[in-house]
């Protein structure tokens, strides 16, 4: 019943019914990865929501079948929403990562307990493994970013430091890299 309770509260609200602290590291993994997808758009939900992370995975699969376009339940996804689920997904990612390394280079912590404490903040969830007690000013200043990141959208955050010019309509020729 706590593993089902778990499973679900971190998604979206962070009541906690066991000491997050106690998780085994795969328990801390899983946990990790539902905080990071969250929940639905529309809720109040934290993390990248489940639609951006099913819109990556299906365009993953779309592109390991060689198929052209997103295609599911008979409608087809825009290019475009990909793009903003890969960018928003990439910004998220790199936030989180980039405050674990902050912190785990200003803290006496483990790699484990910091990453869940960044992403619990970037998903806005509320859970900690109750380590936040004891960080530096720094260190807190870093996850009240985070929060507020998550909570208004990593992609919309980022934005906000956007240079805003005027885009002059060009089109650069193309190269083909190898990746992967």
């Amino acid at each position: 019943m706590g593993a089902f309770f778990q499973s679900i509260a971190t998604r979206t609200a962070g009541f906690g019914t066991i000491d997050q602290a106690t998780l085994s590291p795969s328990g801390s993994l899983v946990s990790m990865m539902l905080m990071f997808i969250g929940g639905s758009p529309g809720s109040t939900a934290g993390g990248i929501k489940t639609t951006t992370f099913a819109v990556l995975f299906i365009n993953a699969v779309t592109y390991a079948r060689n198929e052209n376009g997103i295609n599911i339940f008979k409608r087809r996804i825009s290019s475009d929403i990909a793009k903003q689920a890969a960018a928003i997904f990439g910004v998220h990612f790199i936030l989180m990562l980039t405050a674990t390394i902050i912190i785990c280079a200003i803290e006496p912590v483990g790699m484990r307990e910091c990453f869940y404490e960044t992403v619990s903040a970037i998903s806005t969830v509320g859970y900690s493994m109750g380590l936040t007690q004891g960080f530096s000013n720094v260190s807190l200043i870093v996850l009240c970013v985070l929060m507020y990141a998550g909570r208004i959208g990593g992609l919309s955050f980022m934005l906000t430091f956007a240079e805003k010019r005027k885009r002059v309509q060009m089109e650069r020729p193309e190269e083909k890299i190898l990746i992967g």
